[in-house]
C-alpha cells in the first residue's frame, strides 16, 4: 500500500469526563481512542491524503477499540500488533472549570512500551513519503526510543521527509537533560520540529518569545520550524519568517488540538502550499478540535477547510 505518512508511537483509552467539576464529583465518562501520533495520523486522512500508524496494543478490549476507531477513521492499521502479556495504555481527562482540563495517565508497562526496532518494516517506510514522530515515543522506554532512530534510518534511506513533535511531557522523563539530549540527537535529522513554547524554554533553558524560538531551532537544526503559544502559532525556515494568530473559539477540551494543527500543517506542505497558507490552515484545525471532547472528533475534513479559504 502506498502511503503519504507514516507514524509510530502508542494510542491509549480516553475516559474524558462529561460534566464540569472536580474530579470526585465526575460520575460520568466518554469513551475515546486517542494519542498523539494516531491523532495526527486521522488528521492527515481527514486532509484528503493517505496515512499508516505502527504500535503495539494490549490483547484486550481497550485494544481491540482502538483499532476499530483509528481503522474506522481511514488510518491503516496493519503494522499494529497485540500483546496478550501487557495492557492497552489508560488516561483520564476532567475538567475541574469550564475550559480547563486536567489529564492524568497510567500508562506504565503497557503494550505500546514494548515496541522495538523490530516493529519497524522498511518495506513499510519505503511506501510513504513523509515519517512523522513525537518526543513521547522514545520517552516510553529504550526499545521504543530505539524503534524511534530505526525508523529514521529507514526514512533517510529512502528519502522520506521526516517531521518531529517534541510533545514534552516532563513527567516521562528522569531529567530534563536526558530529554533534551535525545530531542537534539532526533532534531538534528529531521526536517521539521514543533514544540510549544513553554516546553522549548523548559528544554533549552532559554527565555525565549515564540519567534525567536522557532528562529534558534531552524538554524540550529537546518530545518523547518513551528513554535506554538496559545493562539499565536510561528513557522521559520532558513530564509522566512510567518506568524499566524488562530480564530477565537468556544474552548471546551483543547487536548488533542496539538496533534490536529501539526497533521493540517504536513499534510498542507505535502500538497504544496506555502509555510503561511499550511500555518493558516493548521490553525483552523487546532482551533476546531478544542471546540469539542475527544481528540479525533472534531478534526475537520479538507473539504471543510477548502470552503473556509476558498482553495
Amino acid at each position: 500500500m502506498k502511503l503519504d505518512v507514516v507514524t509510530l508511537g502508542e494510542s491509549m483509552i480516553q475516559l474524558n469526563a462529561k460534566t464540569i467539576g472536580p474530579l470526585e464529583t465526575v460520575r460520568e465518562w466518554e469513551q475515546h481512542a486517542a494519542g498523539a501520533e494516531s491523532n495526527f495520523a486521522v488528521g492527515v486522512v481527514r486532509m484528503g491524503l493517505k496515512a499508516g500508524w505502527i504500535s503495539r496494543l494490549g490483547k484486550d478490549g481497550f485494544g481491540r477499540y482502538i483499532v476499530q476507531v483509528i481503522k474506522e477513521n481511514g488510518v491503516d492499521v496493519s503494522q499494529v500488533k497485540f500483546d496478550p502479556s501487557a495492557p492497552t495504555g489508560i488516561y483520564f481527562i476532567w475538567h475541574p472549570k469550564e475550559g480547563e482540563s486536567v489529564v492524568k495517565y497510567y500508562r506504565k508497562g503497557s503494550a505500546a512500551s514494548k515496541l522495538s526496532p523490530r516493529d519497524i518494516k522498511k518495506r513499510y517506510i519505503k511506501n510513504s513519503r513523509w515519517l512523522h514522530l513525537t518526543g513521547i515515543t522514545p520517552a516510553l522506554s529504550d526499545s521504543c526510543s530505539e524503534a524511534c532512530f530505526k525508523a529514521i534510518e529507514y526514512a533517510h534511506d529512502f528519502e522520506l521527509k521526516i517531521s518531529f513533535d517534541v510533545n514534552w511531557r516532563k513527567v516521562l522523563w528522569r531529567s530534563v537533560s536526558e530529554a533534551r539530549k535525545v530531542f537534539e540527537k532526533i532534531a538534528k535529522e529531521v526536517d521539521l520540529v514543533k514544540i510549544g513554547i513553554e516546553g522549548f524554554n523548559q528544554i533549552w533553558r532559554r527565555s525565549l518569545s515564540p519567534k525567536d524560538a522557532c528562529k534558534f531551532l531552524s538554524k540550529r537544526f537546518n530545518c523547518e520550524a513551528l513554535v506554538t503559544k496559545e493562539r499565536d502559532a510561528y513557522a521559520c525556515s532558513k530564509n522566512e519568517v510567518v506568524h499566524e494568530r488562530a480564530m477565537k473559539v468556544k474552548v471546551v477540551d483543547p487536548v488533542g488540538a496539538g496533534d490536529a494543527f501539526l497533521a493540517g500543517y504536513v499534510a498542507s506542505r505535502l500538497k504544496g502550499y506555502s509555510m503561511r497558507e499550511s500555518l493558516r490552515i493548521a490553525n483552523v484545525i487546532g482551533a476546531t478540535v478544542c471546540t469539542r471532547r475527544g481528540d479525533i472528533e472534531a478534526i475537520p475534513t479538507w473539504d471543510e477547510i477548502q470552503s473556509k479559504f476558498n482553495l
